[in-house]
């Protein structure tokens, strides 16, 4: 099982101190993707369902709730407070078209609740041309890998809505180099500032139509 709390780049740099210091990655998010299409079979944007680990979890209670009770309306808060700190990250997500940057458009519907003890965010990612399935691939990492992104174990873990018939979605996942795994293992958690790592441990996800 991966290990450990969830990076700080994007929330309260504060909180890392808090931190024991092991190599490279320090938490993981479990993804869930729905892959959305428009009317015209064209990929227009991504659903993310992000599941916390249960010890980054404690410090996002911990830092925004203060003690309060995790209302719905403060669940709503500390969804929208990620996604303002994620917002110079590009929120994670890398889309290509046809091997080009895809610019993301709006971020739209972020909400948040509890999954037992795991916090989950959940937010709709549209680009701004939508691109056709065939030319289109998505990542969805932490450029410093402090975080380590997987997409679920389990049934359906990248799902399509409304494409045309027969298509599939397909994860590579990630094969770094041992040199990338020495560079990983070398960083404690104060360093976080090699941010061509995270792209080398990135899964990658294409679509394939008939």
């Amino acid at each position: 099982m991966r290990t450990s709390a969830l990076t700080a780049i994007a929330f309260a740099a504060a909180l890392l101190a808090a931190h024991p210091a092991f190599a490279h990655p320090h938490s993981w998010i479990d993804l869930k993707v729905a892959v959305m299409f428009d009317d015209a079979g064209k990929v227009k944007g991504l659903q993310e369902d992000w599941l916390f680990d249960e010890v980054y979890t404690t410090y996002i209670v911990d830092s925004f709730a203060k003690g309060k009770p995790l209302t719905p309306e403060r669940l709503a808060a500390i969804a929208q407070k990620i996604m303002g700190n994620l917002k110079s990250y590009d929120n994670f997500t890398k889309a290509k078209a046809a091997g080009k940057p895809l610019a993301l458009g709006s971020i739209t519907a972020p909400g948040a609740a509890m999954q037992g003890r795991r916090f989950a965010l959940k937010f709709t990612a549209t680009f701004a041309e939508p691109t056709p399935p065939e030319d289109f691939a998505y990542e969805i990492y932490d450029p410093t890998y402090y975080i380590e992104m997987l997409h679920a174990e389990g049934k359906e873990p990248v799902r399509l809505v409304g494409a045309p018939a027969g298509c599939k979605p397909h994860v590579a996942k990630p094969n770094p180099s041992m040199d990338a795994i020495v560079r990983a293992s070398s960083l404690d958690q104060t360093q976080t500032t090699d941010t061509g790592l995270g792209e080398l441990f990135a899964e990658k996800v294409t679509i394939s139509c008939p």
